[in-house]
């Protein structure tokens, strides 16, 4: 009959290991699930197809969705995204795993409702392109080309716009 492991044991057989596979751990964590990174807040607004607002303990943060562009309003499935992105997430709690700011002072993140990866759930809908001049995420790389290749979304188009180049557009007139 073989004894049930005890604490030390277990200690013992993470140590080796983390010396052996460069495990990075601390004795409050045997036993224990690690907490998803980030913070939950609940989303009370959607502006676009990108950009949310979440309560975040007495304030209210404005979030940019990270690695994605959607269209602007003004574009051809700019309203479908952000209705699209409010009905999914609107009124819900979410997990917000932050990457930085961008020149506009908005939080980019991240943004999960439970295990669902909004920011690639908007792109494989089609609603989104990865862009890549500030993203070099595989996933999200995979994600459009699977929308594209079935034709979703603003990819039922025949050339859809990037909001970069309609952005830029805009700008020069």
């Amino acid at each position: 009959m073989t004894k049930p492991h005890n604490r030390r044991t277990i200690i013992a057989y993470a140590s080796v290991l983390a010396l052996a596979g460069g495990l990075t751990w601390s004795l409050r964590d045997v036993g224990r699930a690690k907490p998803e990174p980030g913070w939950i807040g609940r989303v009370e607004s959607v502006h676009d197809g990108d950009t949310l607002k979440v309560q975040h303990g007495e304030k209210v943060e404005t979030i940019r969705l990270a690695g994605i562009d959607c269209p602007e309003l003004a574009q051809s499935h700019g309203k479908e995204a952000r209705d699209w992105l409010g009905q999914l997430v609107l009124g819900h709690d979410v997990r917000i795993k932050e990457e930085g700011r961008d020149r506009y002072g908005r939080t980019i993140a991240d943004v999960f409702l439970g295990r669902l990866w909004i920011n690639q759930a908007v792109v494989e809908r089609g609603l989104a392109w990865h862009y890549t001049a500030y993203s070099t995420n595989k996933e999200l790389a995979a994600a459009e080309a699977e929308a594209k290749a079935a034709r979703r979304g603003l990819w039922a188009d025949d050339s859809p716009e990037p909001p970069w180049e309609f952005r830029k557009r805009l700008k020069t007139k």
